[in-house]
């Protein structure tokens, strides 16, 4: 028999198992009778620990294909003559490239690394 959870159970499963709260202690903390039903839930909402694995290949991922496009992406946007609308909108998606690049690293980081170091050098 297939049962149904109100959406205040499974998003409270899922806030605790972002949080790093074992599967078996967070169906134990909501009363769920299997703890293979949050496995299901995580599986099927694809829930992703923050630091875990999982996600450190997903962002190792995305900051290489990042980084190649901005590589790409540089030459360009030092060659541009400002005054064309073509190449401000480079300009942006160039900018737009190194805030998700910075935000991967972000997320990818120990929490003890300063906010204010940059991983960037300008010339």
């Amino acid at each position: 028999m297939k049962r149904t959870y109100p959406d205040e159970t499974i998003e409270l499963a899922r806030t605790q198992y972002l949080q790093g709260i074992p599967i078996r202690t967070i169906a134990s903390n909501l009363g769920l009778p299997r703890f293979t039903t949050i496995c299901r839930w995580v599986k099927q909402f694809s829930w992703v620990r923050k630091n875990s694995d999982e996600a450190v290949v997903v962002i190792d991922a995305q900051i290489e294909i990042v980084g190649g496009l901005l590589t790409q992406f540089k030459p360009l946007v030092q060659d541009l003559d400002f005054s064309a609308l073509e190449e401000k909108q480079m300009v942006d998606i160039y900018l737009k490239l190194l805030s998700h690049q910075l935000k991967l690293v972000k997320l990818k980081a120990p929490p003890e690394v300063s906010k204010s170091e940059s991983i960037f050098k300008f010339e």
